[in-house]
């Protein structure tokens, strides 16, 4: 008799950040979750519930290295496969992370966390954003499993997603199967980008938006960690733009507009002149079970990473958190995580509602299963860090709420203007914290 363990996750890797004029804007959404449910009506596998249940702990470090070579191009192409009982569209790509995927639960029985799985996807050339990651450990033979988890992870798309899969086995327990996939929306996709650069040279790039997308946005992180706007030329759908490299690790993130403002289709890595990356360290965060204040974690996380930079810290105002925290509760209660509202519009019309006086704003959100990772995210993905580590902010504003899948979390940024009094008295019985 058998059992599985499915794990999932939806990483929606890379980050709106867009900065235009003095309104700056970020999103990053990462969920996961975790649950044993059997499938075919078999009973529990002592097996598959002690292997999974060895995890490695909180705090603990983990360095695990690449097991596959990187691949040469970064490529969103998928081929038609009818192997699953149905139609799919499967990347190689994508399957060449969700092998790394499979390979780093085995040794880690955790999901690879948001900076993790973005290494794992520049590693296999796959240029995505909103990737949902399942893993699976079961005893089952055969393709039933993979069908019964595709089937139930499809059934959380529209259209049709580009799949990736991996499959590895237990060494130590040759019975059990780690099985991952990966899905992902095509929003995009780059012409024959290679993944390794000369230095030295303008780096021509061009690519293409699907429908539904305009008006790209590039930022590029040079080797030094500066983060500049890229002017891009955009036609019929079609966007280029070009990086004068230098040796090191260069990091650009593709942003556009979509039905919920700006929004990331992907960051990138581009390895210039030097070997990839191919080993990564992990320090996995702190238990959150014993968190009172969820906002102020991330206030202190905020500042923590502000104070590493040289920067002042933020001031947390009381207007700034009731705007955020009304953020929250929309995006909790409609079911969406984005910038723009169809309730409240854009951050600017949320602060000139409370009438609150600033030279510059921003916005980040996030919806992630753990209060760690989301500041993780935040931080790794360019337009995010942009806004975390900008030197025009001196106040910030932070809501958390608490929905089914994960927390909700908006921080507002300003800068410049005197400090608006509404909200000290009018909204002063209320609780910003999560429920």
């Amino acid at each position: 008799m058998s059992n599985v363990r499915s794990v999932t996750a939806n990483l929606y890797r890379v980050l709106a950040g867009a900065a235009l004029g003095v309104f700056a804007l970020a999103l990053m959404v990462f969920i996961d979750g975790a649950s044993v449910w059997p499938i075919f009506g078999q009973t529990s596998d002592d097996l598959v519930q002690q292997f999974v249940e060895k995890q490695v702990p909180h705090g603990a470090q983990t360095t695990y290295n690449l097991r596959q070579p990187q691949r040469d191009l970064y490529s969103a192409d998928a081929e038609e496969s009818g192997r699953y009982g149905q139609t799919t569209l499967v990347s190689p790509a994508l399957s060449h992370a969700a092998q790394e995927v499979a390979l780093f639960y085995r040794q880690t029985r955790r999901l690879a966390p948001s900076k993790v799985l973005s290494s794992f996807l520049n590693a296999g050339g796959a240029p995505y954003w909103g990737v949902h990651q399942t893993v699976l450990v079961t005893t089952l033979q055969g393709d039933g499993p993979i069908i019964e988890i595709l089937n139930d992870a499809l059934a959380q798309f529209q259209g049709r997603p580009h799949v990736g899969l991996g499959e590895v086995i237990v060494q130590e327990h040759p019975r059990l199967r780690i099985i991952t996939l990966l899905l992902a929306k095509k929003t995009f996709d780059f012409h024959a980008l290679k993944t390794n650069l000369s230095a030295n040279q303008n780096a021509r790039i061009t690519g293409r938006l699907e429908t539904g997308y305009t008006t790209p946005h590039i930022l590029a992180m040079s080797p030094d960690g500066r983060i500049e706007s890229i002017p891009v030329h955009t036609e019929a759908g079609g966007f280029e733009f070009s990086i004068q490299t230098s040796p090191g690790l260069w990091t650009v993130e593709v942003i556009a507009t979509g039905p919920v403002g700006p929004i990331p289709l992907a960051q990138i890595e581009l390895v210039v002149s030097t070997a990839p990356p191919n080993q990564i360290v992990y320090t996995w965060p702190r238990d959150e079970a014993a968190i009172k204040s969820p906002s102020a974690y991330l206030t202190k996380l905020v500042n923590q990473a502000r104070a590493k930079a040289g920067l002042k810290r933020l001031e947390r105002v009381r207007t700034l958190d009731w705007v955020a925290w009304q953020h929250s509760e929309d995006m909790r209660t409609h079911d969406y995580v984005g910038h723009f509202s169809p309730r409240t519009g854009m951050l600017t019309q949320r602060l000139d509602r409370v009438a609150y006086e600033r030279a510059t704003a921003g916005e980040n959100v996030a919806l992630n299963s753990t209060l760690a990772d989301a500041h993780q995210g935040l931080m790794h993905s360019l337009g995010h860090r942009k806004n975390l580590l900008s030197g025009d902010y001196t106040e910030l504003g932070i809501g958390v709420r608490r929905g089914p899948i994960g927390w909700y979390i908006t921080q507002v940024f300003s800068g410049g203007g005197p400090r608006s009094r509404l909200g000290q008295t009018k909204h002063a019985r209320l609780s910003f914290e999560a429920k």
